[in-house]
């Protein structure tokens, strides 16, 4: 019989450290029910495979949580939405009503109920979910509606200012909350005027639009009276390219006509009055929310607090609410409860198809979020079948392992004892 030799003991070594290293992985494997810890364990197809999968899985859940964050607004939308309605709805049935009762103060009974309509429905397009508001598109930090009290100020300054009476009321407060930037809506085609230093005498303005310019010589020297004077020049040269300009507060407003590829109005004369310095715009952030819900598929949702049936609805209840300050109010009464129902029935009607295309988006959303969830489902499967090992062939491995680690032992064992003594 042949005497172990040194390099035998040293591959009898190599033979246990490597058993050692096998049941290391089989018991990592067993507690942590992955075939590796890193993709470097697994082969080299099946470590491509499993990252690009992840990565997929990635996606997939990250459009899903997004899917989930705005569910939770258009839900917060919707009951927005549905309460509108029903102010909309309850103050019809109160023009109904004061149309048909021999109320002795009915211009004063609707005041006050278009007084509390406008707090409310105020409340409701200023609607926030996690501190942002939703019905301002992606300008969120930014309230949609003014406080109450700042915008009745201003829209009694402006029906002054225009000496509204019953016939002009319904266009002047339909411009008024249409068109004007910081009452009811943020319009990206207004512009507010200031000049420094203040405009002069005989000063000439020259203004371009779409690279149309035009010119005028002040009479004035303050920044009101230089901007009803420009307002009035805009209107008159450039009608076809501006809806309405109108002064408030001694502040120039200038809405443009849809179709104006430029919507910027330069100014500028030799004492700087009116200079491009001072011109500013309001922030061009005039869309409802959008959503990447699938890969290449973007759905927009929402609505803006200048929607016509939102502003319809304000310029009812802020005439009522301030017809003190309209001077034929009362005696036009009744022709002017037919026209506001007019208005807010089809502001009801508006708001009506809102929430029915809120619906539809939401059906959208949960329709997409499910194909997702499902899809991620499919996703993690794959996985597992690279990744996750089979715990019963793992165990099982285990335990030969720990056999063969046991005899190899026992093996040295008995060969270190061996001398060549033994055998003389």
């Amino acid at each position: 019989m042949r005497i172990s030799t040194i390099s035998q003991n040293h591959r009898i070594d190599a033979s246990i450290r490597n058993i050692q290293r096998e049941m290391a992985d089989a018991q990592s494997q067993i507690s942590t029910g992955k075939r590796a810890q890193v993709y470097s364990g697994l082969s080299a197809s099946d470590s491509r495979m499993s990252i690009n999968l992840r990565a997929d899985l990635e996606q997939r859940d990250s459009l899903s949580k997004s899917i989930k964050t705005s569910t939770t607004r258009m839900a917060a939308m919707d009951h927005a939405l549905t309460n509108i309605q029903s102010v909309i709805s309850n103050f019809r049935t109160d023009l109904i009503t004061h149309q048909n009762s021999m109320s002795e103060n009915p211009t004063g009974d609707l005041k006050k109920l278009a007084e509390n309509a406008i707090a409310v429905m105020t409340d409701l397009i200023n609607t926030k979910v996690d501190g942002r508001f939703l019905f301002n598109g992606f300008d969120s930090n930014t309230a949609p509606m003014r406080a109450v009290a700042d915008t009745s100020a201003d829209f009694v300054s402006f029906l002054t200012d225009q000496s509204a009476t019953a016939a002009t009321v319904d266009g002047l407060s339909a411009r008024f909350f249409g068109n004007h930037q910081g009452h009811v809506e943020r319009q990206p085609q207004t512009i507010e005027l200031t000049a420094a230093p203040n405009p002069g005498v005989n000063d000439t303005i020259t203004f371009t639009i779409d690279g149309v310019s035009s010119q005028i010589t002040l009479t004035s020297s303050t920044v009101s009276a230089a901007s009803t004077e420009l307002a009035a020049a805009l209107e008159a040269d450039f009608s076809a390219k501006i809806d309405a300009c109108d002064v408030i507060d001694g502040k120039l407003y200038i809405d443009f006509a849809s179709g104006v590829s430029n919507e910027v109005i330069s100014f500028g004369d030799g004492s700087d009055t009116f200079s491009d310095a001072s011109v500013s715009t309001s922030e061009i952030i005039d869309q409802p929310f959008s959503l990447m819900i699938a890969d290449g598929i973007t759905a927009d949702y929402g609505f803006m607090a200048h929607n016509d049936s939102f502003t319809d609805m304000m310029e009812v209840l802020y005439s009522f609410a301030n017809s003190d300050q309209i001077a034929d109010f009362d005696v036009n009464l009744e022709t002017l409860i037919g026209s506001a129902l007019s208005k807010v029935k089809t502001a009801f009607n508006g708001v009506n198809d809102m929430v029915g295309s809120l619906g539809a988006d939401r059906q959208l959303m949960a329709d997409k979020l499910t194909e997702h969830q499902d899809f991620s489902l499919l996703l993690q499967s794959q996985i597992a079948d690279i990744e996750d090992v089979d715990q019963a062939e793992a165990i099982g491995r285990f335990q030969t392992l720990q056999t063969q680690l046991q005899t190899s032992y026992q093996l040295t064992s008995i060969l270190r004892k061996l001398t060549l003594a033994d055998f003389i």
